[in-house]
């Protein structure tokens, strides 16, 4: 018997995706916001040996904040070579991984004196943690739940009734 599916499932599914993708940019502005502004205390007299560690955990967020964005805008070269990525269970960890990462480079930034971090760049840089957060919650509960292959299937019914090219990966 084949399963049913309704198109807002589809439209749910890729409004997740949207979700993931605008999350993982604005984490990625919020680092990158950092960077400027660590950038700007070296500038005005900070010591880089205080600033260091915060300056390499700004540029690995940026890279993971990419990972994200190029993993929801289904980019083969990310996902030829993190694979991983592939499975609800790894990718919604992964997605909390940077959440914590994001939260603890907020409170690290903004414990430094000499750093003129910008309020509206800390909130918005913990509020989208928190998201991610959620949204990889939400991905490791469908792979504990086993929805992924239905969601596959879903995409791949709906390919075949419609003659439309959806993406198979979900």
């Amino acid at each position: 018997m084949a399963e049913k599916y309704a198109p807002w499932q589809l439209v749910l599914l890729n409004f997740f995706r949207f979700l993931c993708f605008v999350i993982g940019l604005g984490i990625g502005i919020t680092y990158g916001m950092n960077l400027y502004y660590l950038f700007k205390a070296l500038i005005n007299g900070a010591d880089f040996l205080d600033l260091w560690f915060l300056l390499l955990l700004n540029l690995y967020g940026i890279f993971f904040a990419l990972i994200v964005v190029m993993v929801e805008f289904r980019s083969d070269f990310i996902l030829q070579h993190f694979p991983s990525m592939l499975e609800w269970g790894k990718r919604g960890l992964f997605y909390a991984f940077n959440g914590l990462l994001s939260l603890g480079m907020g409170a690290a930034n903004s414990s430094f004196p000499n750093v003129d971090n910008d309020e509206a760049v800390r909130k918005t840089q913990e509020y989208t943690a928190y998201i991610i957060i959620i949204l990889g919650a939400f991905y490791l509960l469908g792979a504990i739940l086993c929805l992924q292959g239905k969601a596959q299937r879903m995409r791949e019914r709906f390919n075949g009734e419609s003659g439309h090219k959806v993406s198979t990966i979900v």
